[in-house]
């Protein structure tokens, strides 16, 4: 699925009307239909008798929430409306709908104007259901009183809560929320899905997302991306369409050899979990390096190859023509779990950097020598997996500032490093330099533990070895999050281990090929 930020969103809607010739009220008619079909359905079908609350705005939101007040009325839905507008500044097509609403009959309950979020709350009742319409995709900055208190009061009541495009008080490109922002259960975003429903902290707000079909061409939903720029979202049918397929008479070197330079004297398990991640993902090679230092300190599945790599101080020492030998050796080459940043490492990293005869991948402690000198480091081609510490490091910036902004953080580590950046976080974002983004949005509390990405980055080692550092991220992050999924599932979110997630790999993969 294609993510959109406002302005893209506003630039395909602008194709479809000024290009295409599709009149705006049409599109906003297709749209209450839709949202409409949607509460049938929530509803179990009917919905005669059900009270709704409406809370409309000024904008084309406050038109969708009109026309989808129409179509309740008409199935003998008891619905209350609140227009926060008045005739001299709402849109025309919104302007339309309140005609046409008071056509059918001026008895319809309105409340125009509301000194306080007390009397707008108290008019509402208690709906069974509340439908935010009060800001669009174009909402800036912040809600003011009386409509902040009273999307407070209504965040608080028990009911059905739906938001209509965005919800109130949430940013579309960023995900940033106001003071106060609508809590909704579901979102029902039209014609295109946008961005920032899928990014911290609005990802919370918006509920379950649902795209709703409201009939854009489809080459206005490409109209805004004919430079490039384009924005998906991660999830099972992205995944799946990037698979490789089996094939049951291939050999071990048919799904490459994979290499992963990991730990130090005092990190023993991080090599372990990047490891199994390897070997889950079906690497058809998979070999451990370790520094001489751990020999016979380490207990290494039998299915894999261990090779010793020289140590200086507890760490590992690569000088340049062991790393040309490695490079030459194995298709895939990850480095950094566990390895200690002293500065053996640090010329050990460089000189990998400087050997890029295979697929490369850069993880935890090979980003923080990096950070310590980045004109050091050719990794222009090379697929850094940092979370948002490394990233803050890596751009000489503060966590708090990468946490206000996933895309354009992960792009700017994508323009000043290297092609190939995945931000681990909740949600994680990998850019693909300035052609690609990919946001996976499976917050999971119970993956937040030590290991998790060191899983991670094994998970993509080991699919890169099949299909390349640009799908394995991808896919490798749909698996790594889809076995979180279900290990949270089996052990509950405070119990389940990294080990746990590593266990249902094989389910999650499983799953996609199904």
């Amino acid at each position: 699925m294609k993510l959109f930020t406002a302005e893209q969103a506003k630039l395909a809607d602008s194709h479809a009307i000024n290009e295409m010739g599709i009149p705006s009220e049409i599109l906003m008619e297709n749209a209450a239909i839709r949202i409409f079909i949607e509460l049938e359905k929530l509803f179990g079908g009917k919905v005669a008798g059900k009270k709704f609350a409406i809370l409309c705005g000024k904008g084309n939101n406050g038109g969708d929430g009109l026309a989808v007040a129409r179509h309740l009325l008409n199935k003998k839905a008891d619905v209350k409306i609140i227009l926060d507008a008045d005739e001299s500044n709402m849109t025309s097509e919104t302007a339309l709908n309140r005609k046409i609403l008071l056509n059918l009959s001026q008895a319809i309950p309105f409340l125009s104007s509301f000194s306080s979020a007390e009397e707008a709350a108290k008019y509402f009742g208690e709906p069974d259901c509340i439908v935010d319409c009060l800001y669009g995709v174009g909402f800036r900055g912040k809600i003011k009183e009386p409509a902040a208190k009273l999307l407070i009061l209504l965040n608080q009541m028990s009911s059905l809560k739906i938001a209509v495009d965005v919800p109130s008080g949430l940013s579309a490109n960023d995900g940033r929320l106001a003071d106060y922002a609508f809590e909704a259960d579901y979102t029902f975003t039209l014609g295109t899905a946008k961005l920032g429903l899928f990014l911290p902290p609005g990802i919370k707000n918006a509920g379950k997302v649902k795209l709703l079909d409201i009939g854009l061409p489809k080459v206005s939903l490409k109209a805004p991306f004919n430079e490039g720029g384009e924005t998906y979202l991660i999830n099972r049918g992205l995944a799946k369409k990037l698979l490789f397929p089996l094939n049951d008479f291939a050999h071990k070197n048919t799904y490459g050899k994979t290499l992963i330079i990991a730990g130090s004297e005092e990190y023993r398990g991080a090599p372990l979990l990047a490891l199994e991640g390897a070997m889950r993902a079906g690497s058809g090679f998979p070999v451990l390096a370790l520094p001489d230092c751990l020999k016979g300190s380490v207990s290494v599945p039998a299915e894999a190859v261990t090779i010793y790599l020289p140590s200086e101080n507890g760490e590992v020492k690569i000088d340049d023509n062991l790393a040309y030998e490695l490079a030459r050796k194995f298709k895939v080459i990850l480095a950094g779990p566990g390895l200690g940043r002293g500065k053996t490492v640090f010329e050990s990293i460089r000189n990998l950097c400087s050997n890029q005869y295979c697929e490369l991948i850069l993880d935890a402690d090979a980003l923080d020598v990096i950070a310590q000198e980045p004109s050091s480091f050719n990794v222009r081609h090379v697929l850094l997996t940092p979370h948002l510490g490394e990233g803050a490091k890596l751009l000489g910036k503060s966590g708090k500032s990468i946490e206000k902004n996933y895309i354009k953080s992960a792009m700017a580590l994508s323009d000043k490093y290297s092609h190939y950046v995945l931000l681990k976080s909740s949600v994680s974002i990998f850019s693909y330099g300035d052609f690609y983004c990919f946001v996976n949005p499976a917050a999971n509390a119970g993956m937040a533990k030590a290991g998790s990405g060191d899983l991670l980055a094994g998970i993509i080692a080991g699919l890169a070895s099949k299909t390349g550092l640009v799908k394995a991220a991808v896919i490798g992050s749909y698996l790594h999050s889809e076995a979180g999924r279900l290990a949270a599932k089996k052990h509950g979110k405070d119990s389940m281990r990294v080990s746990d997630i590593a266990k249902e790999i094989g389910n999650a993969f499983k799953r996609l090929r199904s």
